[in-house]
């Protein structure tokens, strides 16, 4: 007779990335194997970010989803969304000929800022409300008491404390992706008030009540800011994220290329969202093409954009002359991953707070030279320069734009020839997804004992 596995709740107000961070997905296709899982989301599944149902359902078979809707919160924020519109077109023709930014362009009207604020507060708390009062109905009708409750994020801590209330001999959990709280967590040690992080802070003011806390290190101080709200160090399991199956079972060795008859690929790899700074890739190219006349290099950008984003690159790039050397290439399904990579040679990653980030160690898995910004955290996972990483300083924009455009410029055939060759000799500090999923599982299963 085969034994059943253990039960495990996930609450959470996200949903599964078709684009970008693929975190949650082998999170959840890694703790499937072990326990039997019940998915609960009040995340909008309709954001075009998302894999649909039916992808996800066959992605992840052995998966129980609820998706958790509210027809009042659908209707109040098509009713804001709308009136943002409204909004935005009203006060753009008020200021067209008085108020600009730097660049030229329009400001958002504080109606525009206050009303989304007003929609991301409000599904906020609303979610929490009913993540926890649809589990608490959906065990008391199945009979199935949860051993596991895993808060998933932020949106998954305050339901999943409560639920724990209820079902005290439960195990629970947070599983955090890092957080944007390392980026203040100087200010809130010394005791300011910190605007913009509200959400956060009601839900990390809690973790210290949960049993464990599963932290990404990726180099935004997330163990740091668990021992600041509170959590003790050995309820603190602290792990990079792992190397997809995609990858380590799919990839084919690329062949070193002498780039004596085509130019050399720069690409990013991410979204399009501000602190992934990729106008600073686009400004490099200038400074390449327009400064020094090298058209060696073209850059391609890949990454998910909302239309304001994808308009802000677009008219950099016009701006600099550069529609023959700079392309936009929009987002990439994770089922592509490896084409991706291998149709380029040289990434480049210039986040804001921290590039500990799955691009970057998928780059260095696969032997593609990595440009990117000195971090400790980040070096110690994918190694130093004898593994083809180039590290620069990040103590401003306009330096990392000349720094990095004068390397590339000096660089000889040669120098590319032995930085790829660097490239192809891997750390051996990185591990898969399964192997990570792995340690997560035994502590799980510790605890249990």
């Amino acid at each position: 007779m085969k034994e059943s596995k253990p039960t495990m709740f996930v609450l959470t107000s996200l949903f599964f990335n078709e684009f970008g961070n693929q975190s949650m997905f082998e999170s959840i296709r890694g703790y499937s194997k072990y326990f039997e899982i019940y998915f609960f989301t009040c995340g909008d599944i309709n954001e075009k970010l998302f894999y649909n149902q039916t992808d996800i359902n066959n992605k992840l078979p052995n998966v129980n989803f609820f998706l958790i809707k509210n027809p009042l919160i659908y209707y109040g924020k098509s009713f804001l969304h709308w009136f943002n519109k409204f909004s935005v077109r009203f006060s753009s023709k008020a200021i067209e000929k008085s108020e600009k930014d730097s660049n030229g362009k329009n400001v958002i009207s504080n109606s525009y800022r206050n009303n989304n604020l007003l929609i991301r507060i409000s599904a906020f708390y609303v979610n929490n409300l009913l993540l926890y009062l649809y589990t608490k109905r959906f065990s008391t009708n199945s009979g199935i008491i949860p051993d596991y409750i895993c808060a998933y994020e932020c949106g998954g801590v305050i339901p999943t404390i409560k639920l724990k209330k209820k079902f005290p001999k439960s195990i629970a959990f947070g599983k955090f992706q890092g957080t944007v709280l390392g980026s203040v967590l100087d200010l809130l040690k010394k005791g300011k008030k910190i605007k913009g992080f509200n959400l956060e802070l009601d839900s990390y003011s809690q973790v210290k009540y949960l049993d464990l806390c599963i932290m990404t290190d990726d180099g935004t101080k997330g163990d740091n800011v668990l021992e600041y709200f509170g959590v003790d160090k050995n309820k603190i399991l602290f792990l990079h994220n792992g190397i997809s199956d995609k990858i380590i079972h799919k990839t084919k060795e690329k062949p070193i290329s002498t780039f004596s008859n085509r130019q050399i690929k720069l690409f990013t790899a991410s979204r399009l969202i501000y602190w992934k700074r990729i106008p600073l890739a686009i400004k490099i190219m200038n400074k390449l093409k327009n400064q020094y006349s090298d058209d060696r290099f073209i850059l391609n950008i890949y990454g998910f954009g909302n239309e304001m984003e994808i308009q802000e690159i677009t008219q950099l790039i016009d701006q600099f002359g550069l529609e023959q050397t700079v392309f936009y290439q929009g987002p990439f399904s994770y089922d592509n991953v490896n084409d991706i990579y291998n149709e380029n040679d040289i990434l480049l990653s210039l986040y804001m707070f921290s590039n500990v980030c799955n691009p970057v160690l998928e780059s260095a898995y696969l032997g593609i030279p990595v440009l990117t910004l000195y971090n400790k955290e980040l070096m110690g996972v994918i190694g130093g320069e004898q593994y083809g990483n180039r590290f620069f300083d990040d103590s401003n924009d306009d330096k990392i734009v000349d720094d990095i455009s004068k390397y590339l410029h000096a660089l000889t055939n040669d120098d590319l020839f032995k930085l790829l060759s660097e490239a192809k000799t891997r750390s051996n500090l990185q591990y898969s997804w399964d192997e990570r999923i792995l340690s997560e599982v035994l502590r799980l299963k510790n605890l249990a004992l």
